[in-house]
């Protein structure tokens, strides 16, 4: 494989936290080892040649960045509660133009990286909260919790998600927190958005692309007002337009939402968040799969906001079979109906990427199928679930010009079917002919999401591009974004990173066509 670089050789700060000492250390986590172990930074912040294509050729019309967020926690976890969503946020980004590339990757300078650098230490949040050791009848103490808000008491989050790009600022996201502004030139981190509200916004937003509004909600699972849900609109300038409260009966998890012309669609799938449950579990020494529990005996359902709402007074819920459903691909509406693709789950088990992630991985519930739904704003009443075939996916993926307009074409990640995190392929879906295409890794090779890359110079076709993500290669411990063509489905380049890219979540393609022009490679 070559020499180790300086990213691959990097060590983890050392993490020291108050209250440790009083505390048993936990069993090795999967999360930090392996193909999930943490990296350091490009050197000084430069660009990097990437170190080879190993198979066929970067296209020349290929022109923009690819981007993929993930986590990667700067201090040490060993021995301590640690769970996939808590990991410091840290790009990776390829540049392509001319038929070159060239690598960088950087941390997120959130405010949470920048207090862990200040205390000297880092809790896993997330982890924390499932992990705390109870005495009988006993409340327990969250060491954590004095350290995860800034001086507003506003949540600071790792920023570890996922991307957006709107107002012509390229956002990095998380569930809990607001998005904070990124330069695509050189990864650096300009700063958090301010909003004079308290709430944040989901790693999961719609820009629509004829008005340039960003759509967003944010649920706030712990709220002392039981205002557990907030809907707002980010208008073209990147402005906050409005925000409001949206009434739901008791804190759940949302992390995707979709929009049509007329609509912004919510999902309900009952991932309720218990803390009480958990404490009592904790208390009487039971296990625990900690405070998020889906609730199958309820059904799931959508949430139809009209998009020029001020508050939650027109909203109109949909009741759907029990499922739950993480990423969307799009909506649009169909006279009286709405059109709704995205990877049905029958479960959703959160612990899937903590220490139990063996156990619940190794679930066959756990692997998603794309489905479509249609359901009748009229009546009220779902019309339909057509689930559009067998090949277990996630990480739903669209030509973004499609928002809220019908869909022709639709992808996703085809997960591996090991007990491993990892996506094995890419699916490509026709939803007018039915055909299903895939596209598989080499053996030994293990990927993560893929995004659409429209061809610089082509059509309006919605597989007038390319599919891009990184891949894994077990065999070798390297990693390599792969290009395949997405109207055929077949590998254009394998192109060898100058350094290991860990696992990580949400990917993203910044089209040169969507920003000013800059200097050549």
């Amino acid at each position: 494989c070559g020499m180790a670089t300086a990213q691959e050789t990097w060590k983890p700060r050392a993490n020291r936290r108050p209250g440790d000492e009083k505390r048993k250390p936990v069993g090795p986590n999967p999360y930090l080892t392996g193909e999930f172990l943490p990296v350091g930074e490009s050197p000084d912040g430069r660009w990097q040649p990437v170190g080879s294509v190993v198979e066929g050729a970067i296209p020349a019309d290929l022109c923009g960045t690819f981007l993929r967020n993930g986590p990667n926690p700067e201090f040490d976890f060993e021995g301590k509660p640690y769970h996939f969503f808590d990991g410091d946020g840290m790009i990776h980004a390829v540049r392509f133009e001319n038929g070159k590339a060239e690598y960088l990757n950087r941390w997120i300078q959130t405010k949470r990286l920048q207090a862990q650098r200040q205390n000297g230490f880092a809790f896993a949040e997330f982890a924390e909260v499932a992990s705390v050791e109870v005495e009988p009848g006993k409340m327990p103490t969250f060491y954590h919790s004095k350290y995860d808000k800034d001086e507003k008491k506003e949540y600071r989050s790792p920023a570890n998600t996922a991307f957006a790009f709107q107002a012509g600022e390229l956002l990095a996201l998380n569930e809990a927190d607001k998005p904070y502004r990124i330069d695509p030139d050189d990864l650096s981190t300009k700063g958090r958005m301010e909003w004079n509200v308290k709430h944040g916004c989901t790693a999961h937003p719609r820009v629509c692309p004829k008005t340039g509004e960003m759509f967003f909600f944010n649920y706030v699972p712990a709220s002392k007002e039981d205002k557990w849900l907030y809907c707002g609109v980010l208008n073209p300038k990147g402005e906050l337009e409005r925000s409001f409260p949206v009434a739901i009966p008791h804190p759940v998890m949302m992390h995707d939402c979709i929009l049509t012309e007329n609509y912004m669609v919510l999902f309900d799938l009952n991932l309720r968040f218990d803390l009480m449950e958990l404490i009592k579990e904790m208390q009487t020494g039971k296990p625990t799969e900690g405070p998020w529990r889906h609730h199958l005996e309820l059904p799931a359902r959508f949430g139809f906001l009209p998009r020029t709402a001020t508050s939650d007074k027109d909203v109109k819920w949909i009741e759907i079979p029990p499922c739950g459903v993480f990423h969307f691909c799009n909506a649009w509406e169909e006279g009286d109906e709405v059109v709704v693709v995205g990877s049905r789950f029958h479960i959703l088990h959160l612990d899937a990427f903590s220490d139990k992630a063996a156990e619940s991985l190794n679930n066959k519930e756990n692997e998603g199928r794309m489905t479509m739904w249609r359901l009748n704003l009229r009546t009220g009443k779902m019309v339909s679930e057509q689930k559009l075939s067998d090949h277990p996916v996630d990480f739903s993926q669209i030509d973004w010009s499609t928002v809220g307009r019908e869909s022709k074409i639709v992808y996703a990640a085809e997960f591996a079917q090991d007990k491993d995190f990892g996506f094995r392929g890419m699916v490509k879906y026709n939803l007018k002919t039915s055909e299903v295409q895939t596209y598989r890794h080499p053996e030994g090779h293990v990927g993560g999401e893929v995004v659409f890359a429209r061809r610089k110079g082509g059509s309006a076709a919605e597989d007038d591009g390319y599919l891009m993500g990184m891949v894994i290669n077990r065999n070798e411990g390297s990693t390599e974004c792969a290009i395949v063509d997405a109207q055929t489905m077949k590998l254009v380049a394998r192109v060898k990173m100058p350094s290991r890219v860990p696992q990580g979540f949400h990917a993203f393609w910044l089209g040169a066509e969507m920003r000013q022009p800059r200097a050549k490679l």
